[in-house]
């Protein structure tokens, strides 16, 4: 049995926790013995339930994000020694810099999910960010196997002397698959959607990144915006502003977050992104495996993406809500049954987590 010891912040509800849960799950149970270690305690939105649940050990150190640094380099070298696994997988800057600096006897694998100079900034502030980021590089540096979560990521990582692999974020297609139309109608009864209008669906905060402001704008200059319906799973800073744009209408929806995205995944028909930035996103991976046509912003994470088959959606001009509203209308009016069959194609030949998992074992193995 090969063991595999990975390093988190914690496993609060996201896309990196996610991505994770998909490595180990799919690690065959007669090769791989994982086990995670959490540096600070879980917050109130936290998926340790799910691995537990799975059977996936998990052990905290509950670590202050100052303590992480200052004495979580000793708790974290003990709880490793003790383990001595084959293998230690980082995700985050604190757990690739307390693996970069304090675990060099072990063979180490860390995954970036974002582009720091263009994430933290944005997070953080700039003078914070900046700063966040040149650490984060730099201890990526020390580490024998960074691996970048899409092409676009270690594009960019390449200019700052990184050398990395490639492994593409998957997504669970157990969980988010495609449903036939009377699944699709009684999931719209079951969650109180209307079952004869047409539903558009935005996942994520509701941040500057994410920017809901240019799909509750495009949304509303496209040509059959009385006849459809949007609906925002997420929260965040910007919660009030889009209360404020949409106070005036009553088919535009704000739900929060929601444990079952999975079912207004599956109830939907389209699936709207303007982002400005992502690692390899979660959410449009989990849309495309519902069989949900997509129209997205032109960054190079959503081109990615599509590059494997331009049939499954639309791409607009970042934050540009008239072309947003152009490209949706086109959206519609085009072959809806094509648009869903390259999605679901996509992540069955590319992007599903069982595929993700495989190419992590190949590099457990080297």
């Amino acid at each position: 049995m090969k063991k595999i010891c990975y390093v988190v912040s914690t496993l609060k509800k996201s896309g990196p926790t996610n991505q994770l849960y998909n490595i180990i799950n799919n690690l065959p149970k007669d090769i791989f013995e994982p086990m995670v270690i959490t540096l600070s305690s879980e917050p109130e939105e936290t998926d340790i339930q799910k691995f537990k649940d799975a059977k996936i050990p998990v052990i905290s150190l509950g670590l202050s994000r100052l303590g992480g640094v200052i004495k979580g380099s000793r708790s974290l070298l003990k709880l490793v020694k003790e383990y001595q696994p084959d293998v230690v997988h980082t995700q985050g800057i604190r757990s690739d810099t307390l693996s970069s600096r304090y675990l060099k006897g072990y063979k180490r694998v860390a995954t970036l999910r974002n582009y720091p100079y263009e994430d933290y900034p944005m997070t953080y502030g700039k003078f914070l960010g900046q700063l966040m980021a040149w650490q984060h590089i730099k201890a990526l540096k020390q580490i024998d196997n960074p691996v970048a979560c899409s092409n676009t990521i270690y594009k960019l990582l390449k200019k700052h002397g990184l050398e990395l692999k490639v492994v593409q974020n998957g997504v669970d297609t157990n969980k988010f698959s495609s449903v036939s139309e009377i699944e699709k109608t009684d999931l719209r009864e079951k969650l109180g959607l209307p079952k004869n209008k047409r539903i558009f669906i935005s996942v994520g905060h509701l941040s500057a990144r994410k920017d809901p402001i240019t799909v509750i704008e495009g949304f509303q200059k496209s040509n059959f915006f009385k006849n459809s319906i949007l609906l925002f799973l997420g929260e965040g800073t910007l919660i009030d502003e889009c209360r404020e744009r949409i106070k005036n209408t009553t088919n535009i929806q704000l739900l929060g977050r929601k444990r079952n995205v999975d079912e207004y995944l599956k109830s939907a028909d389209y699936f709207v992104s303007a982002s400005l930035s992502e690692g390899l996103p979660n959410s449009v991976l989990e849309a495309l495996a519902s069989g949900i046509p997509v129209c997205l912003s032109d960054i190079d994470q959503h081109q990615e993406i599509l590059d494997y088959n331009q049939n499954a959606g639309e791409i607009f001009t970042t934050g540009d809500s008239d072309e947003l509203g152009n490209k949706l209308d086109l959206l519609v009016h085009g072959d809806y049954e094509r648009s869903v069959n390259s999605a679901l194609e996509i992540i069955r030949e590319q992007l599903s987590a069982i595929k993700m998992s495989e190419k992590y074992q190949k590099i457990y193995n080297l």
